[in-house]
């Protein structure tokens, strides 16, 4: 008899694991050592405190221990309700006409994905994601039991590589009768890639077309879609999908981390837009299952707070303390963006969002120099190296780049 108590479906481990990573930045800094951390995706202020939406922290203040109860499996109506009516402002009314909603509050925007892989293939079939990427969605497809394959993020030009994964969609109709594809935009963790209206829209109709002979469902993770843009309009990613005959299945997994600043809350949610009552039963009967499967019901008192400050009278201050956040971080990002390019240190393609990405020779050694001096990023690939702009300040950048132009 071995010893080996663990199923092999649960053995293995990450080659760059984020968490630990930020964890030795901390000890590092419990020493007394000055550090830089650019590891951990969380929007900080210039002090290093946590940027926060003061209404959303108002009403969890005020209403957090209200209603501790088991929330629905699926989460309140008021959540849903609150959670739409953000994302599609004054479209919200004709679009719950419009489409059946299938909705379920998951437990943070991993819960949204863990849930879609789960639901939209079945074991061993292969689920499509981005050459580049946050390294979770390969931890989450394989506790699906699911195998991946890439496509690739870039063409030579530098913009979304539109014709790889559709050949890549291609090359798996024939095996698959379901297509799964993740699509991390706006804001792609890590590059901060965003489509263009002209790519999504010209890939809403290469996805169409190829619809024709497979099932084809996008997971759009848009964890950080209200840092693209104006968050007081209505996102071009909804309308792009709602002004285009959509033949594809588009499931959106949403995260209230990083706009609303509810982290540790682990509040999230799976949804989409679809016009066939059958499949919206079946889906949310599915979502359902799967969620009463692993955590039975999502975090109740944090729904309840969110879709209370949602649906409130203060909205309109809600809306303008996050958009005064989106301000903060772009400009940030811009100024981290021109001293890498007035240091000729290469970037990847980036428009918005928390990260930026340098290619590189080895990004695993170029990593372990850095925190030689005390300086803490995340290799994501072997050839790149992930900063997280977002939780640092601008000194903090004038210093990065200073120690990035002496390692790289």
């Amino acid at each position: 008899m071995n010893n080996n108590y663990i199923a092999n479906r649960s053995k293995g481990k990450m080659k760059s694991d984020i968490l630990k990573i930020g964890a030795m930045a901390k000890a590092d800094k419990a020493l007394g050592n000055h550090v830089i951390d650019a590891t951990i995706g969380v929007f900080l202020n210039d002090d290093k405190s946590i940027n926060t939406v003061p209404a959303v922290i108002d009403n969890l203040n005020n209403n957090v221990t209200k209603n501790v109860g088991y929330a629905p499996i699926t989460g309140y109506p008021a959540f849903k309700e609150g959670l739409l009516k953000w994302y599609l402002k004054d479209q919200y009314e004709k679009r719950i006409n419009e489409y059946y909603i299938p909705f379920g509050a998951t437990l943070g925007g991993t819960g949204a994905l863990s849930i879609a892989f789960n639901i939209f293939l079945d074991p061993n079939q292969v689920v499509l994601l981005p050459s580049i990427m946050w390294g979770n969605y390969k931890l989450i497809a394989k506790k699906a039991g699911l195998k991946y394959d890439t496509y690739q993020l870039f063409n030579s030009e530098g913009n979304f590589n539109i014709t790889n994964l559709c050949t890549k969609i291609e090359e798996y109709s024939g095996s698959q009768s379901n297509i799964l594809i993740v699509l991390n935009d706006p804001c792609q963790n890590p590059t901060g890639y965003s489509l263009s209206d002209e790519e999504h829209v010209r890939l809403i109709k290469k996805l169409n077309k190829l619809s024709e002979k497979v099932n084809i469902t996008v997971i759009y993770d848009i964890a950080y879609l209200d840092y693209d843009g104006n968050n007081k309009q209505v996102h071009k990613i909804f309308n792009n999908l709602f002004n285009n005959e959509v033949k594809f299945l588009p499931v959106f997994a949403a995260s209230c981390s990083k706009v609303f600043g509810m982290y540790g809350f682990r509040v999230g949610a799976i949804f989409t837009f679809i016009k066939d009552e059958e499949l919206a039963s079946n889906i949310t009967a599915a979502i359902e299952s799967q969620i009463r499967g692993t955590y039975s019901s999502p975090n109740g008192p944090a729904l309840n707070c969110l879709g209370n400050a949602l649906l409130g009278e203060d909205i309109d201050k809600l809306s303008n303390e996050i958009y005064n956040n989106t301000i903060t971080l772009k400009e940030r990002t811009t100024y981290f963006i021109n001293k890498l390019n007035e240091t000729n240190i290469k970037h990847l393609p980036y428009k918005s969002g928390f990260f930026v990405c340098l290619p590189c020779s080895d990004s695993y050694d170029i990593c372990e120099k850095l925190k030689e001096q005390h300086t803490y990023l995340i290799p994501i690939a072997d050839d790149i190296v992930r900063i997280a702009v977002c939780s640092l300040n601008i000194s903090e950048i004038d210093e990065l780049v200073m120690v990035l132009k002496e390692v790289m």
